[in-house]
């Protein structure tokens, strides 16, 4: 990384850091600038190895910060091990003198949750924090490990760090008098002009005409006006609680550690920030408790319907197109299912399911026009009724006249040899016939 980075890194963006790692970064900044060589490791009490510092061969870094611990004889000859991550110093999205940046992190712990020989990860820490940029997406990476994974603390697990240790299965710490929390956001800029202006240098800053709003926050914080910079820390604090809270759950003690505070380990295992104290040993057993105990759940997760074994006619329709499928088939895989006395469940086709909802449909539209049709008839009933009340109350008219017209009426409306005539249109239509014989 070279002095320009380095400043970039120090001056230029949200740190989610402990302010004693700042106030030493801070110190770098006129070493830098009379063009000095500056290790980071060594102000994050890391003592990385010159042929790691050198060396850009991702496979020997990889062998030199992890480790295999806790190996256990597998069946295949092979041995399962608890992958052990050791990371020291502060967290930066890029690789740095000798130590390792939060992308090359996430590739390694993505490397070990695949590695069919690893049992889980132990993620060992000691680091004050350090940039928000990369801290979320190296969270979100250890959250998504499919084994489980353990923070161990040995030393110092403050804000960013914690924001990685909080997405782990277990916190646990080594000593009573390592650091965690620090669960907080901040920014520091270093005015440089008036330095560079003493030696004679001349400071221009131009803004196209259209970027009015471009690098505001900087500029107000220029002229003293901090309220656009503390907004945007806010943004980025409410991610990092929201990713804490998700992590620890109801065991986090919120109105005790989300301001920021840090605790040495008693307290922090009281405010809920640890789960327990132990040694390095102690995290790689748990890990291989929690695998044993997650390889146990597995197992009976895919034990399914039918126990550890899959009867041979259930096993004999894998893979089979449902046409493909006969009905001697099928009645054997219904059999296998009964026989093992589960209730209320049968294999059928899916196309004899649609077609069984087709002919529901069918039917359903069948009804609704029966249903019509009845309304239709039953009106006109009462409507012939109603003619015949009406004509029956006309003087000089004979009760015969008024049957005959009713019934009349009656016939216009209907047809004799409809199968849906009401009773009392049958009736009408006798009372027609007789008064016509008459």
């Amino acid at each position: 990384m070279t002095g320009f980075q380095i400043l970039r890194e120090i001056l230029g963006q949200a740190w989610a850091i402990h302010e004693s790692q700042l106030q030493a970064f801070q110190a770098l900044i006129p070493g830098i600038r009379n063009g000095q060589t500056v290790h980071f490791g060594d102000l994050a009490h890391f003592n990385a190895s010159k042929n790691v510092d050198k060396d850009e061969n991702p496979e020997n870094k990889f062998l030199h910060f992890v480790s295999a611990m806790g190996q256990k004889p597998r069946a295949d000859g092979h041995a399962s091990f608890v992958g052990v991550i050791e990371f020291r110093g502060t967290v930066m999205k890029q690789d740095y003198c000798g130590s390792i940046g939060t992308q090359t992190l996430g590739h390694w712990i993505r490397q070990l949750d695949q590695d069919p020989n690893v049992e889980g990860i132990v993620l060992s820490l000691d680091s004050p924090g350090g940039s928000v940029a990369g801290t979320e997406a190296l969270a979100k990476i250890i959250a998504g490990t499919q084994k489980p994974i353990v923070a161990w603390v040995d030393g110092m697990a403050a804000s960013a760090a914690y924001w990685l240790a909080s997405q782990t299965d277990h916190i646990m710490f080594n000593d009573d008098t390592d650091l965690l929390g620090s669960i907080g956001t901040m920014f520091a800029m270093l005015d440089l002009v008036p330095m560079y202006e003493a030696e004679g240098a001349v400071y221009y800053e131009l803004y196209a005409s259209q970027s009015t709003e471009k690098n505001g926050a900087f500029r107000q914080m220029e002229q003293g006006k901090n309220d656009a910079m503390i907004a945007r820390l806010s943004e980025y604090q409410s991610v990092f609680e929201a990713a804490v809270i998700s992590g620890r759950g109801d065991k986090l003690q919120k109105e005790k550690t989300l301001k920021g505070q840090d605790y040495l380990g008693k307290q922090a295992l009281e405010y809920g920030l640890a789960d327990s104290r132990g040694s390095l040993q102690d995290a790689v057993n748990l890990v291989a408790d929690l695998a044993a105990s997650q390889k146990n759940k597995n197992q009976k997760s895919n034990m399914g319907l039918f126990g550890m074994i899959t009867p041979a006619a259930i096993k004999a329709l894998v893979g089979q197109a449902a046409s493909d499928v006969s009905e001697e088939a099928l009645d054997a895989a219904n059999a296998a299912i009964e026989a093992e006395n589960i209730i209320g469940f049968e294999l059928v086709r899916r196309d004899d399911i649609l077609s069984l909802q087709n002919n529901a449909a069918d039917m359903k539209a069948a009804n609704a026009d029966l249903t019509r049709q009845l309304a239709d008839m039953t009106q006109r009933a009462e409507a012939a009724e109603a003619k015949a009340k009406e004509l029956g109350e006309k003087a000089g008219s004979s009760p015969a006249a008024v049957v005959s017209t009713a019934a009349s009426e009656a016939q216009k409306e209907t047809n004799p040899d409809n199968p849906f005539l009401t009773s009392w249109d049958k009736e009408a239509q006798e009372f027609y016939s007789k008064s016509n014989q008459a």
